[in-house]
């Protein structure tokens, strides 16, 4: 597993629902809606910006199925 060779990468989504997107930005094609408590290893950080009045960075992840796609980090917390 990913997230055991990399603890520090992984994020869980503090949000009833997250878009997981094709690609960064709101205009990113959703490719499915993450749930509350679901899992992601991070790969790729962008810079800072505001989405919806919240500050946070568009990152590249992997979720639990291998699947890989864009979401907004101001929804995610560290997985303990």
């Amino acid at each position: 597993r990913l997230a055991e060779l990399f603890p520090e990468s992984v994020r869980r989504v503090k949000a009833r629902e997250l878009q997981f997107r094709a690609s960064p930005g709101t205009e990113g094609a959703v490719l499915r809606r993450l749930k509350d408590g679901e899992t992601l290893l991070l790969r790729l950080v962008g810079e800072a910006t505001t989405v919806s009045g919240k500050k946070g960075r568009w990152v590249h992840a992997i979720d639990s199925g291998m699947e890989s796609g864009w979401v907004f980090d101001a929804y995610l917390e560290k997985s303990s």
